[in-house]
C-alpha cells in the first residue's frame, strides 16, 4: 500500500483556535501561578529605583527585609538606614 500523494487531514480553523485557546489559557494560569502573591515583593524590589513614587519607603521594604532577617539584616538599622538615604537623595536632587 502507497501514501504518496496522500494527505493527513488537515485541521480546521476550528481545531486551530481550539488548540490556540487552549495553549493561552494554560500560559495565562502559570503566570497566575508564578506572579500572583508576590506583589508586596516586587514592590519592596522597586523601592530601590529613584524613578518610582515609592522610592525607599520602608513600609514597602519590610515584606523582603522580613524575608532576609535569618541572614541578620536588623530592621532597625534599616529604618535608620532609609531615613539617612532618603535626606542624601533629596539633597542630590
Amino acid at each position: 500500500m502507497s501514501t504518496i500523494g496522500k494527505r493527513d487531514r488537515q485541521p480546521n480553523s476550528v481545531d486551530l483556535k481550539r488548540n490556540m485557546f487552549e495553549m493561552l489559557d494554560k500560559m495565562d494560569s502559570e503566570i497566575d501561578r508564578r506572579f500572583s502573591g508576590n506583589e508586596s515583593l516586587l514592590r519592596a524590589c522597586c523601592t530601590i529605583d529613584p524613578s518610582v513614587p515609592s522610592f525607599l519607603q520602608l513600609d514597602q521594604m519590610l515584606p523582603i527585609a522580613n524575608m532576609f532577617a535569618y541572614v541578620g539584616l536588623n530592621v532597625d538599622k534599616l529604618k535608620a538606614q532609609v531615613s539617612v538615604a532618603s535626606n542624601v537623595f533629596q539633597v542630590a536632587v
